[in-house]
Order: C-alpha cells, then structure tokens, then sequence
C-alpha cells in the first residue's frame, strides 16, 4: 500500500504503471513493479530510502517503506528502486516467493 500511495502522491500529474508476473530467471518468485512518472528520487538519499527516517517530503516521517522492506523481507522477498532511465519518476520492484 506504501508504494502505491508514493506513486499516487509524486506522479499525480503523471502516470502510474503495476506490473506482476513470475521471474523468468526464478520460477519461484513473483515479480511485482510500481512504475510513475513522477519527480523521481533524489540520488542523495537514493542509497537511504529503505531506512528509517529516511524522507524529504514535508510531513512524512519515514517510516513507510521501512516498514514495507521489514514486511517483504519476512516473507522472504526483496524490494528496491531505481529512478528510470528517461529521468522521468521511479520504479519500485519487489519479490515474493511462491510457494
């Protein structure tokens, strides 16, 4: 829920793709993206933003996708973002096994 609310709040002007399907690479994991085309993040707290407190927005404590990485993590996935290459917003990518 996290990411899909990030994506709402910096694309809104933008658009928002979710994708999901299994790992060509491991049949075993579930791939599920959160493509906007937002603002993008910021490459100086890039290497931050699944810790906590890690936030540059007004308001938001930080909290969320640490939270989100903890839940993932549990299950035994990964999660992790990358600005995409047109410099237009971010995707967030996360896994999942299956069982």
């Amino acid at each position: 829920m996290k990411l899909l609310s990030n994506a709402v709040k910096f694309a809104s002007d933008g658009t928002i793709h979710i994708r999901g399907g299994i790992n060509p690479q491991n049949k075993k994991e579930v791939v599920i993206s959160i493509k906007d085309t937002g603002i993008g993040i910021d490459h100086t707290i890039l290497p931050e933003l699944f810790t906590k407190y890690s936030s540059r927005s007004i308001g938001d404590i930080g909290f969320g996708l640490y939270v989100a990485k903890n839940i993932v993590e549990a299950h035994g996935g990964r999660i992790w973002v990358e600005n995409n290459a047109d410099g237009k917003g971010a995707t967030f990518l996360l896994t999942l096994l299956t069982s």
